[in-house]
């Protein structure tokens, strides 16, 4: 395996989380939580079918609402 087939996991372009919260303490609300507050560059998708907005972002029901595939995607 080479270093840039690991790019996608070390630099995603974009990255969904599904299962994120609102609570930041929770482990489906850090990960959103740490790319907004180290400066994450790409598309952010939360998805949490419960809430229409998680952590200051529009979230999504489910993977399939998502605008478009992302690079990266979370399950927590």
């Amino acid at each position: 395996m080479s270093v840039a087939s690991l790019t996608p996991f070390l630099n995603p372009k974009s990255v969904a989380i599904i299962g994120a919260s609102n609570e930041v303490n929770k482990v489906g609300g850090r990960p959103l939580h740490y790319l907004k507050q180290y400066g994450f560059k790409g598309p952010i998708y939360p998805i949490n079918p419960g809430r229409p907005e998680v952590q200051g972002l529009k979230a999504f029901k489910d993977p399939a609402s998502l605008p478009e595939g992302p690079e990266l995607a979370l399950v927590v």
